[in-house]
Formats: C-alpha cells, structure tokens, sequence
C-alpha cells in the first residue's frame, strides 16, 4: 500500500513487480493520490487501486479511505513513504502487519514510527530509493532483484493522439525531450540555462521537444521567448499522453521529476539536474544516464535559498551534454 504523488510512485513501482512474480496468488492493493492514479490505471499486476481523491483530504475523507480499504481485509502493508498519513491509514484499517522502514532522518519521519508495528532496517549500503524500497518486500520473503523492471501502462487512445501529433510535427526517433518543472524550485533551472543545452542538442542535428504541465500553463509565454523557434513545444498531454511522448523520443533531459523517472523506466536514455535532491538516491538506474549534481542535497529542501542551481551555468554543463549526446547509440547519431 502506498500513498504518494507522481514521481515518487514511479521511483516504488518496481516494488510492485518484484511482490507480484515473488507473490503471484497474492491481493495486492496501492493506496494513491489522485494525480498519480493514472500512472497505476491499467496495471495488470495490481489488483485493487485506492484513490485518495483531492477533494477528500480532510480527516473525514481519511477515515472514508481507510474503510474502503478495512473491506478488502489486507494482511500486511508495506508503507516506503514514511509519513505520518501514509502510516496512520493502514493503522486505521486494522491491517494487522504494518511494515516500513526503520526510523531515520530520511525515512520513516513525522509520527509514522508510532503507526508502524514491524519496522525494517535497511543496509546502509543500500542508498537509492527504489533498491530501499524494494529492500522492504525482504520481510515477505521477496529477493530484491539485481535490475529491477516494470511495464508501464499504455493507452491506446493515448499513443494515436501524439503519434499523430509527433508525425504532424515532422519529428523522428532522432528528438530529444526537454523537462522545464518540477515539483520543488529547488529542483529548477533557469529557462535561460536550459535553452542554451537544447540550442546545442539542436547544433548536433536533433529536434528537441519542451514537455511542460498544466501547472507551468502560465509561464509558458516567458519561456517560447526564452526558447525561440528552435525548438517544439509539446501539446498539454495528461499523464498516459506523457507516456506516449516519451515512448516516441530517443532520450530525455530534465531536473529530478516525474518525467525523468518515467523516461528512465522506459529504457530512455536521460540527462539531469539536481540541486537540493541526491542522484545518489532517485538518478535513473541503469547505464545510458548522466547527471549533473549542485549541492549541498538536503531533503528540506525549504533551507536552501538561494537553492544550488543557481550557482551553475550551461558554460559549465555543455561539455559534458555534448559527450553525453555522443555516447547515444551510433545508428542514432549517424
């Protein structure tokens, strides 16, 4: 059971696979915000998903949620947020095994420990999210995989629209995808620093693409004049649309974000930035990724004003962009 919002739920997802080719005949249920619901739609390897909807989180919403799961009759939860709310809920729902990460400044914080009755101590070894998270299903008898996989979800519907929308644009395999936002501004980069990566992808001889949200809808005209004609600006896509974006691409640049992650589990090759956040703990796994990382990381992220990324300049970046570039495949770059 897991509560949580779009990237962080694509960081968990291999714990999901790993439970269900471990676990086969077993109920398995995630408990989800709303926004990041869509990216769980059509799993076949979840048997129950559990929306908690915007509109209902208020105590009261809370108690709804926690009877709709007390009905299923879970015997175990697994809790890899470690908050408060995502600890009291299966508390709430009278699971009797509450599993979840041992006390510690990053994990298992706020009032979590007092809701959790089988807390699990990982290696301290072990630094990234996704293989410390996988690392809880060892309390249910589960390996965690050396190179942990997961398929995501696809939308029909979804993969026409911007298949035509990407046909219509003249791209081809040889584009890369831009990321602008993030959930904390401590994760940005100026427009101005990424505008001059792209102009370089685009002197190399590829399309760039800007993916933006629906929350960065405003500052949209700010950045097309940053950006200029060079590039192609992404029609406002919901998250299966993303998906479908990204599967189209041949590798994508951005900050510490939903679509990094989801790039990643898609095999794409990435390009990031973290200021206040650690690659050492959510970069993409696996080979085909480079980052760039201005710290100090700190988890309260509130402290760093003004935040890292302010300190580093494309100047700095591009070398190691451009070997990045060339590292992509040869029948790509040819």
């Amino acid at each position: 059971m897991r509560l949580s919002a779009l990237g962080d739920t694509a960081l968990t997802l291999p714990l999901l696979f790993a439970l269900r080719e471990s676990h086969p005949r077993a109920f398995i249920g995630w408990v989800v915000g709303q926004g990041a619901a869509p990216l769980l739609q059509g799993v076949a390897e979840l048997d129950r998903l559990h929306v908690w909807r915007d509109c209902e989180r208020h105590p009261a919403g809370l108690v709804r949620l926690a009877q709709e799961v007390r009905q299923i009759g879970y015997d175990v939860a697994l809790d890899p947020q470690g908050l408060t709310v995502s600890a009291l809920l299966p508390f709430l729902a009278r699971i009797p095994e509450r599993m979840g990460f041992a006390s510690g400044p990053l994990e298992s914080r706020e009032l979590a420990p007092l809701f959790t009755n089988r807390p699990i101590q990982v290696p301290k070894t072990i630094t990234h999210i996704t293989r410390r998270t996988l690392w809880l299903s060892t309390a249910l008898g589960t390996a965690p995989p050396e190179h942990p996989g997961t398929r995501l979800p696809v939308s029909p519907t979804a993969e026409a629209r911007m298949q035509d929308w990407w046909q219509g644009q003249g791209l081809t395999e040889r584009t890369l995808i831009f990321g602008l936002g993030a959930g904390w501004p401590t994760r940005v980069w100026p427009a101005e620093q990424i505008a001059v990566l792209a102009q370089a992808a685009g002197q190399t001889g590829y399309r760039v693409v800007m993916l933006w949200g629906p929350a960065e809808r405003q500052r949209l005209g700010a950045w097309r004049e940053v950006f200029g004609a060079g590039v192609v600006w992404a029609p406002e896509s919901n998250i299966p649309e993303m998906l479908a974006l990204l599967r189209q691409c041949w590798a994508y640049a951005g900050p510490d974000s939903a679509p990094l992650h989801l790039a990643g589990l898609l095999g794409k090759p990435t390009f990031s930035w973290f200021g206040a956040s650690d690659p050492a703990r959510c970069a993409p796994l696996g080979g085909g990724h480079r980052q760039v990382a201005c710290g100090p990381h700190d988890w309260r992220r509130w402290r760093l004003r003004p935040h890292p990324l302010t300190h580093r300049t494309a100047r700095e970046v591009v070398p190691g962009f451009l070997d990045w570039l060339q590292g992509l495949p040869a029948e790509i770059r040819q």
